[in-house]
């Protein structure tokens, strides 16, 4: 068996929800608000990260800074008046406790539109990021659902950004969802059509490198009939990254046994499953943990087997990692 290394690079996961608030005088039309929420790595200490700036900006408007507020694991803050019109940009950054930016993304060209929901996801970056390993998975920077409720029918339009810190690596790109369908689900940009059947609708974005890692982010939307104001509830679920798989001893007999390690992560915090898988003939033992026993019990064909886990977050996101 040989050893395959795929980093996943510390996330930070920023969930926008724009929001324009109904009839009434509370805001006038043209305006909307912004729900922003941050989610901190599982890997994160304390003083990792002391505060969250969001800076808004856009033609026709002033360039406006707010400061999210931490609560329990999260950062977030409610961004009322912000100008509907288009050529939107939000960008973050992350400091710690001297001052420094740690992590930072940003978005552009979103367009705010007067009595729509807007939905607007970012992943930051580290801004000095370790070199990647043979094969770091491929990052989703970016992604925005506007509007993110519609009626049945209706359509969402869907813009995503992404990279890959192997520079030489192509990226392919898949829209995937239960229902409704995409105008172009190979596409970073694409266009959703609701169904006919009113409620909420996962809608996943993953991204591939030629070497087979991938990264993936789904985003839940609304598909409503009623009229009027209406409590809107848009979520985001980063799915879990392998980051490494290890075995020790890495060449075995047939009859020995090898431990096999995956270092895993998750942006949102949460809780791993495990399933772990091998291409040869041989028995587990801990087979749903991070780390498990495989003993081979006939000669592979080539020599080699490859051992796979599969981690899953109970919210439908899964990463995977192999070896062999």
């Amino acid at each position: 068996m040989r050893r395959e290394s795929r980093s996943g690079l510390a996330l930070l996961a920023l969930g926008l929800v724009l929001a324009l608030t109904g009839c009434g005088d509370a805001q006038p039309a043209q305006e909307g608000s912004a729900q922003a929420v941050v989610t901190l790595p599982q890997a994160l200490s304390v003083s990792d990260v002391t505060r969250v700036e969001l800076a808004t900006s856009g033609p026709g408007m002033t360039t406006r800074m707010d400061a999210l507020v931490k609560t329990g694991g999260q950062w977030g803050g409610l961004l009322g008046q912000l100008p509907a019109g288009t050529g939107r940009t939000f960008t973050a950054k992350a400091f710690d406790a001297s001052n420094a930016v740690r992590y930072a993304g940003e978005v552009a060209n979103v367009t705010i539109q007067a009595g729509q929901t807007t939905a607007v996801t970012l992943l930051l970056q580290e801004v000095n990021a370790p070199p990647p390993f043979e094969n770091a998975a491929p990052r989703i920077l970016s992604l925005v659902a506007s509007p993110g409720t519609v009626a049945p029918g209706g359509q969402v339009a869907l813009q995503a950004a992404a990279e890959d810190a192997n520079a030489s690596e192509t990226l392919t790109s898949a829209w995937t969802a239960s229902t409704g369908s995409f105008s172009a689900p190979s596409s970073l940009t694409s266009t959703w059509t609701a169904p006919a059947t009113p409620g909420p609708v996962v809608l996943t974005l993953t991204v591939t490198d030629s070497k087979g890692a991938s990264t993936s982010l789904s985003v839940t939307v609304t598909v409503s009939t009623g009229n009027g104001s209406a409590a809107v509830n848009i979520s985001f679920n980063t799915w879990p990254q392998v980051a490494g798989v290890t075995a020790l001893p890495s060449s075995v007999a047939v009859g020995q046994a090898t431990q096999v390690t995956a270092s895993t992560s998750d942006a949102d915090g949460d809780s791993l499953s495990y399933q772990w898988t091998a291409s040869c003939a041989g028995t587990w033992m801990n087979a749903t943990s991070a780390s498990a026993n495989f003993t081979p019990s006939a000669q592979p064909s080539g020599g080699t087997c490859t051992l796979t886990v599969v981690a899953s977050d109970g919210r439908g996101g899964q990463g995977q990692g192999s070896l062999g």
